[in-house]
């Protein structure tokens, strides 16, 4: 008999599976494709103009088609506690092999910050010893304004 038993998948964890299998079922009818920054501005553009700043994840696969886009936190009007095991959850549930991380910035600029910095490098690291490809990092601002970490050569 063993001694391991099996834990119970949380209520996050449920509602997490639940949201990535209405992706799946909503790519089938068009996916789409995150071919430059442009592409992932326009897909996030409703983070414009929110209060609150929102840390999200779009999971991709091998073709850059989006397999579900999912937020990883919510903070105040200038900061989101971003844990880098929480932002590969989604990626992990979802097979993805390619990840572009977004947030908006409440303040309406797009321009990143030394912590926007140093979270990027942080995830960038953990998706390389994963497997996973870092595709962008996407800084919603204000009037369509955005920032491309990939654009800058800054991953």
């Amino acid at each position: 008999m063993s001694r391991w038993k099996i834990a119970e998948p949380s209520a996050a964890y449920k509602a997490l599976e639940v949201q990535l299998v209405l992706a799946r079922r909503e790519r089938k009818h068009r996916p789409e494709v995150m071919a430059n920054s442009r592409a992932v501005a326009k897909l996030l553009r409703h983070l414009e103009g929110s209060a609150q700043e929102s840390f999200l994840v779009v999971c991709c696969d091998n073709r850059n088609q989006v397999l579900g886009v999912h937020e990883v936190c919510r903070g105040s009007a200038n900061q989101a506690i971003v844990e880098p095991r929480e932002v590969f959850q989604a990626p992990l549930l979802c097979g993805a092999t390619a990840i572009i991380l977004a947030h908006n910035h409440p303040s309406g600029s797009s321009e990143p910050s030394q912590e926007d910095l140093q979270i990027t490098q942080m995830i960038a690291e953990a998706a390389n010893m994963l497997g996973f490809r870092l595709l962008d990092h996407v800084i919603i601002g204000e009037g369509s304004s955005y920032v491309s970490f990939a654009d800058r050569e800054l991953i």
